[in-house]
């Protein structure tokens, strides 16, 4: 009856191959009693040997019709201690995926759009902008505009840190918009793919915008008027021309400004400036796919904290319109893992100059959520103030389940104030660690046990064929084991390398962690 159920079903035979492995587990268990007192020990063995043989061919079945064969190991495995069962007769290729581990490496990494105070002089950046132009000190700021030589020789130079950093998967942070990943991923597309998602411009950021655009219209139209001395005009002629004139003006400047960093701010089309990306070569990741954008203060995220004491500074005002303009928030990418499994990662980039400890609340009840599904990664920058304990600040995430990959010891600092980019500010006043990753194991659900009525002897009289194949893999599939995270090494990224003349890559340096994931 098996048999015939295999024909024309090719796509299920790995349910079938369940199937009959339960039926087999049934008689093993009902008459191992029987045949162990049995006094023909010649026919006692070749029972036993027929049945091993049945089971190591579907398990053999299963490995060519499907890649989560570590299910059936998991079904196999209780076998193995069978004092009957030789060696030969289990497969080796299912024995060898029994203990099978994986490693992956993990790198975040704020890439710095902008460098906020310029270190060029204010007059002569107010003299470029006047002039239509966006100066910057080369050495010290990072470039104003996305397509000149100085950005793209950048760009080239940090898809070449990001190489050379060997990371299975980068997470990045103030990746404006796609124009700027673009650029970016001219270098890495032959080695990285990458997931994030899109975004639409707010109202606030459009009124904003053309306000400054207008702002500089009409200050240009007045110099010309000055200049070119139209005051010979009528004052009705005169005051037309001159609003013509700084309309024309203000249209200039939006064409010639769009690919500056301030228009890709306010108008980048990737949501929180988050971005993931893979690489290709990696065999323990079959992908990426981008699930979500919580931004802070959404439905998504606020509220998670529960009837937990919250004890939070004010929060600054310029906050709320920063978020009107620009939200940050987390990004959610759903990671296929071998076997069947997948991880989490939760991408974000928390406000500066603010106490996060009500975010923090809602970002660990947050991803806490995911670890009955996989196991979670959470990182990025996470902007902690310089004045209180870097333990205390996190706590919210540890008492989630959260754990820092380097321990919280700010051993990795990755704002180095030596670095060209770097600024002395009230939030950053010292060299000291922003960027961090935390791990969370899969939670240990509770184990679904093979159906019933494969269990007692009155369910048992029942024919198998009965039994519907999509309810018996489904059971099966939930009764794999939890995966564990364990930490090899965490390290900066290549902090020796990380300054480039004339072409300064970040105001942050990468931190990146190995981990090993098994189960």
């Amino acid at each position: 009856a098996f048999f015939q159920r295999l024909d024309g079903a090719g796509e299920q035979l790995a349910t079938f191959a369940m199937l009959n492995h339960l039926a087999v587990k049934t008689i093993l268990q009902k008459h191992a009693k029987i045949y162990s007192s049995a006094l023909d020990s010649q026919r006692n063995a070749e029972f036993w040997r027929r049945l091993c043989e049945s089971v190591v061919f579907m398990s053999k079945a299963i490995t060519l019709s499907r890649k989560s064969s570590r299910q059936v190991c998991e079904i196999l495995e209780p076998l193995a201690s069978l004092e009957c069962l030789e060696g030969s007769f289990f497969a080796p290729e299912i024995s060898d995926l029994v203990s099978t581990k994986m490693s992956l490496r993990i790198m975040t990494w704020n890439a710095c759009a902008i460098s906020f105070p310029l270190q060029i002089h204010p007059l002569k950046f107010l003299l470029g902008l006047f002039l239509g132009r966006w100066w910057h000190d080369a050495c010290y700021d990072a470039p104003m505009e996305i397509n000149n030589g100085s950005a793209q020789l950048r760009y080239a130079r940090q898809a070449d840190y990001i190489r050379h950093a060997g990371a299975d998967l980068v997470l990045l942070q103030e990746v404006l918009s796609t124009s700027m990943l673009d650029s970016l991923m001219l270098h890495l597309s032959d080695e990285f793919d990458c997931t994030y998602l899109r975004c639409h411009p707010r109202i606030p950021s459009m009124v904003l915008w053309t306000s400054f655009l207008l702002s500089m219209g009409f200050l240009q139209s007045l110099f010309l008027q000055i200049l070119v001395l139209w005051s010979r005009m009528a004052p009705g002629d005169l005051f037309w021309t001159w609003l013509v004139v700084a309309l024309c003006l203000s249209i200039n400047l939006a064409i010639r400004w769009r690919h500056s960093i301030p228009a890709h701010f306010l108008f980048g089309n990737i949501a929180g400036q988050l971005v993931v990306l893979r690489r290709k070569n990696c065999e323990a990741i079959a992908g990426l796919e981008a699930e979500s954008f919580d931004h802070f203060g959404d439905a998504g995220l606020a509220g998670r904290s529960g009837s937990r004491s919250v004890q939070a500074r004010d929060r600054p005002s310029w906050l709320g319109v920063f978020f009107n303009l620009r939200p940050r928030g987390v990004l959610r990418v759903s990671v296929p893992l071998e076997h069947g499994k997948r991880m989490t990662v939760l991408n974000t980039h928390l406000p500066h100059q603010s106490d996060n400890t009500k975010l923090l609340c809602d970002l660990g009840s947050y991803a806490s959520e995911f670890s009955a599904k996989g196991p979670v990664l959470l990182a990025g920058d996470f902007n902690p103030l310089p004045d209180v304990c870097l333990s205390q600040q996190l706590e919210p995430l540890v008492q989630c389940g959260l754990v820092s990959a380097d321990g919280l010891t700010e051993q990795n600092c990755t704002w180095d104030l030596q670095q060209s980019l770097t600024r002395r500010n009230a939030s950053t006043p010292r060299t000291m660690q922003l960027d961090f990753i935390f791990l969370q194991d899969q939670r240990n659900a509770e184990l679904l046990e093979a159906p019933a009525m494969l269990e007692d002897d009155v369910s048992a009289r029942k024919s198998l064929l009965e039994i519907d194949p999509l309810d018996l893999e489904g059971s099966l599939l939930c009764s794999t084991k939890a995966l564990e995270v364990t930490v090899l090494s965490t390290a900066i990224v290549d902090r020796e390398k990380f300054f480039r003349s004339e072409a300064p890559l970040s105001d942050h340096f990468g931190l990146r962690t190995e981990i090993e994931l098994s189960g």
